[in-house]
């Protein structure tokens, strides 16, 4: 099963736009439907497309600037409630992330040429969701007590329009986020210098985004345990994987629960677990990420964690009644 969304990622001068252009061409060819999305209409991927086919568009022709900016603005309305945010809702991240088309067919691709922008814009798709539906669930209150000049003022914006549209914002925020994030997401990564890749696959990885295969590395190299090597030749082939999500969360009789997800990182004491009842946040390698846990996980508690050849296992151990 072939991606809905793919973030192709990479540091600085590794060739993510013209990766990006490539697979785009090579899947239009194939008689898929494909969307290309870049913050540079001069010299992104689109601009390197050669098949007339593949759509093309930038954060800056799209509905991704006006969305992005009333979204922004309602959260900044609330700075205590957007810490999750703080280091990744930037309106360039936003813009593109907000661009992206909804309601297309299931083969359509959408291809992002994010480049080292690639995990800002996967902790962003995770988030943004939670946090607009935490806003949209404290009603106008906050807007009074938090920023009461801004209420005073707020004459353009009042509450019940506000809260529809932090509702709106919320609901296509979740179709993103699914996918992104999802089965049917994720990202492609475009080797350079090791150590800056590693750091990003690291930083897409932690979001929950299934890093599907890293391209342009010494097949000696180990920088990312559990992910596949592709070559030029086999690329697409090794974006056809299955369309399970990349966090897994299965019955498990010792504990009670297990949760899985690939986590391209090369040692375990890179990584640091925070447990804080209703989620959980992951931090490696200077990037963060917040997961935010399903009801059946909020009524237990970690027990063990490990990481093995790409793969972070974690155990819920039930509350007991009473405790």
């Amino acid at each position: 099963m072939a991606p809905r969304v793919l973030l192709v990622v990479g540091p600085g001068g590794a060739g993510a736009s013209t990766t990006a252009a490539r697979v785009a061409d090579e899947f239009a060819a194939n008689g898929s439907g494909v969307t290309v999305l870049d913050d540079d209409p001069y010299d992104g991927a689109g601009a390197r497309c050669r098949e007339s086919s593949v759509l093309h568009a930038t954060a800056h022709d799209t509905d991704g600037g006006d969305g992005a900016r009333r979204v922004l603005e309602a959260l900044g309305a609330s700075a205590d409630l957007i810490d999750p945010l703080r280091h990744t809702a930037t309106a360039s991240a936003l813009k593109l992330l907000w661009s992206i088309p909804v309601g297309l067919p299931a083969d359509h691709l959408v291809v992002i040429d994010s480049g080292t922008a690639g995990p800002e814009l996967a902790r962003l798709a995770r988030t943004l969701p939670g946090t607009l539906l935490r806003l949209s669930r404290l009603g106008t209150g906050w807007l009074r007590t938090s920023r009461p000049l801004l209420a005073a003022l707020g004459g353009r914006r009042s509450g019940p329009a506000l809260l529809e549209q932090l509702q709106s914002a919320a609901q296509r925020a979740r179709g993103i986020r699914h996918d992104v994030c999802g089965g049917s997401g994720g990202a492609l990564l475009v080797a350079g210098d090791e150590g800056k890749t590693a750091r990003l696959g690291v930083g897409v990885g932690l979001s929950g985004v299934r890093v599907r295969g890293v391209i342009g590395l010494d097949g000696a190299s180990d920088v990312l345990p559990g992910v596949p090597r592709l070559a030029q030749k086999d690329m697409l082939a090794g974006l056809e994987q299955d369309g399970q999500p990349p966090l897994r969360i299965q019955p498990d009789a010792a504990e009670g629960y297990r949760m899985r997800m690939p986590l391209p990182l090369s040692d375990f004491r890179d990584l640091k677990i925070h447990w804080s009842g209703h989620s959980l946040t992951l931090s490696a390698c200077g990037h963060q990420s917040l997961l935010e846990l399903p009801s059946a996980l909020q009524r237990c508690r970690p027990s063990g964690a490990r990481l093995r050849d790409g793969m972070l296992d974690i155990a819920f151990r039930p509350n007991l009644a009473g405790a």
